[in-house]
């Protein structure tokens, strides 16, 4: 169960060890990619080198989190509260610099594991579903609002696994059940831990005064 947590700093090792690895070549593309794309909408949207700084580091702390993965029995895996960042960068920075940030994410979340099953398959676990938890970012209204940035973002993300569950993986429904059913079990037996586990470290990082006032801080208007 602890493997992860076990193995997390071999592992980063072994990505950034060797810089010929395909794996660290796709990872350092994709954080210049959020660069690239952050520094292109600048103009419009008021991007500053700070943006561009708190999105390489949620990000990275995003990716570092959910190599420490909890299994669970019927499939999928808990993190520590990998999406947590995100939606933090979302709240700093806004819905649009949110989802590049996420899409970002779900890009490194899929060089873990690198395989799918069809093209909109990849688009809705990895592009869709993790790019919708930067634009959660929408309802940045105030800070108090984090909780429920963490809550819609983590809804947004499991529909789109739930669709592609139905979709893509009806094959994979014990026989007799129905795969509607399956893909709402499957799903939500780790997206509804994750989701819980931000929002509780989300409550708690309204109630230090200190952690709440340094984010809130860091808000761009």
């Amino acid at each position: 169960m602890f493997e992860g947590f076990e193995n997390v700093l071999t592992n980063l090792g072994s990505y950034f060890k060797d810089m010929t690895n395909p794996v660290t070549i796709i990872t350092i593309i994709t954080l210049v990619t959020v660069v690239v794309l952050l520094l292109a909408t600048r103009k419009k949207s008021g991007y500053t080198t700070k943006t561009l700084t708190y999105g390489a580091i949620l990000i990275s702390i995003s990716f570092i989190l959910s190599m420490i993965k909890f299994p669970m029995p019927q499939g999928g895996s808990i993190t520590p509260a990998s999406m947590l960042p995100i939606f933090i960068f979302a709240y700093i920075a806004g819905w649009r610099a949110g989802i590049i940030a996420g899409i970002c994410y779900g890009i490194l979340q899929f060089i873990q594991a690198p395989y799918f099953y069809h093209p909109i398959q990849f688009l809705l676990d990895y592009i869709l579903a993790f790019g919708l938890l930067g634009f959660a970012g929408i309802l940045r209204k105030n800070i108090n609002y984090i909780v429920l940035i963490c809550i819609i973002g983590g809804l947004l993300r499991f529909i789109c696994h739930y669709v592609s569950g139905v979709v893509f993986f009806a094959s994979y429904a014990p026989k007799g059940q129905s795969v509607y059913l399956y893909s709402l079990l499957y799903n939500g037996a780790y997206m509804l831990p994750e989701t819980i586990i931000c929002v509780v470290l989300a409550i708690g990082m309204l109630i230090l005064p200190g952690l709440r006032a340094a984010v809130d801080k860091a808000k761009m208007q």
